[in-house]
């Protein structure tokens, strides 16, 4: 994205979890032809998510010149009318122990409509799941924008762009196709093109030699930032846990596992997915969402009070581990790692002890032969005790150490 920092920058992502990415700087600029119809070929190649998929037409931007230097086999590719070629559409690939899907098809509701069977075999496919032997016809999906009782809608969008663009006027669909709530616009295109609800402005096209990249032209160009301010996901109810990036006060922590605790939601923790450390804890709020790029952009902040942050680096001193996911029971959520080869269970909780709110760490660890050190909290003025047996460990956040009972 645009003014990203090198301290916002998650490499591994970027390089080898999605070997394309969209390129913002010259003179390899990424860029898409105009929003408008054109059709899907599938590539000749044996790979079940495409397997017996047949080419279809589509409204969307099709995209080009995507950076990245890892090796894809297009499972899809579309004409550009810009670059005059091939341009690939969707590829698949193994990372590690994971699967990949990616398409930069999907700009718009009726283009997620036309491309959901592609989209829909990905997913499945990036999922481990059996493949899917029947796609539902694209048309059967156009009267399901938006669930039932929603606060969100087309004409909320339409309100906001008003204010932004007021010389633009839109209209709402009525008649049989009001139940779809789609915005129509009031004048044709150009001078206006709504697609997916929000009313987007367009400048007319210059003209320039084909292949020339194009940053976000034309149908965006006429925007810039503030056209592209979204609040719903602070409006989204996200549930027990999110995994993202988060900003810290000393630092941010890639990857992220932020978990609500308590009975009530009454606390909060960070937990550091890739050095298994619990890098801060909180009362009050969740998380707070930054409103640019549809939340994208920014990474999200801590919402209420906190009560301690921990350093960078490993929680568990002197040893190499893994995170191997986590179970979610009721409100509470089991974090589950390997450190060498003895299984972790680790369960943040929070409970009132003299009055004060405590956060707590729950351990459950397998039999090993290797002693274990536990980095909970750095400081010289705390102490450290456990309780339970060799397997069990409970220790308040104050502890600044605990070790694996013989």
């Amino acid at each position: 994205m645009p003014k990203t920092g090198p301290e916002d920058a998650w490499p591994e992502f970027y390089t080898r979890i999605c070997r394309r990415v969209w390129e913002h700087r010259p003179p390899n600029a990424s860029g898409h032809d105009a929003f408008g119809p054109f059709q899907v070929e599938i590539a000749n190649v044996k790979n079940p998510i495409t397997d017996g998929l047949p080419p279809f037409d589509t409204v969307d931007e099709l995209y080009f010149h995507q950076a990245g230097d890892l090796p894809i086999e297009p499972l899809a590719h579309a004409v550009s009318k810009e670059t005059k070629q091939r341009e690939p559409m969707a590829w698949a690939y193994n990372y590690e122990k994971a699967r990949v899907f990616q398409t930069v098809l999907g700009h718009s509701d009726e283009s997620i409509r036309r491309a959901a069977a592609l989209i829909r075999r990905g997913c499945v496919w990036a999922a481990g799941r059996d493949e899917l032997d029947f796609d539902p016809p694209w048309q059967l999906t156009e009267g399901a924008l938006f669930r039932e009782g929603s606060p969100w809608s087309p004409q909320d969008s339409q309100k906001r762009a008003a204010i932004v663009a007021p010389t633009e006027k839109t209209a709402v669909a009525s008649g049989p196709d009001s139940k779809v709530r789609r915005a129509v616009p009031s004048a044709p295109p150009p001078s206006a093109v709504v697609n997916d609800g929000a009313l987007r402005t367009t400048r007319p096209t210059k003209t320039r030699s084909p292949g020339t990249p194009a940053i976000a032209d034309p149908e965006p160009g006429a925007q810039d930032e503030k056209d592209w301010i979204d609040n719903r996901w602070s409006r989204t109810e996200v549930g027990q846990f999110l995994a993202s990036s988060l900003r810290l006060p000393n630092g941010a922590v890639t990857k992220a596992l932020s978990i609500r605790v308590g009975d009530h939601d009454e606390a909060g923790v960070c937990f550091d997915t890739a050095n298994l450390n619990l890098r801060a804890g909180w009362t009050g709020g969740f998380l707070k969402f930054d409103a640019a790029r549809f939340g994208l952009l920014n990474r999200p902040k801590i919402a209420g009070e906190i009560k301690f942050v921990t350093p960078d680096g490993p929680g568990w001193i002197g040893a190499t581990g893994r995170f191997s996911g986590f179970h979610v029971r009721g409100k509470h959520v089991v974090l589950e790692y390997k450190i060498g080869d003895t299984i972790v269970r680790e369960s943040p909780s929070v409970d009132q002890i003299d009055g004060h709110c405590v956060l707590m760490r729950t351990f459950e660890i397998s039999p090993g032969e290797t002693p274990l050190t536990l980095r909970l909290v750095a400081g010289s003025a705390a102490t450290g005790s456990a309780l339970g047996d060799s397997r069990t460990v409970v220790s308040p956040i104050s502890y600044s150490s605990a070790t694996r009972l013989p």
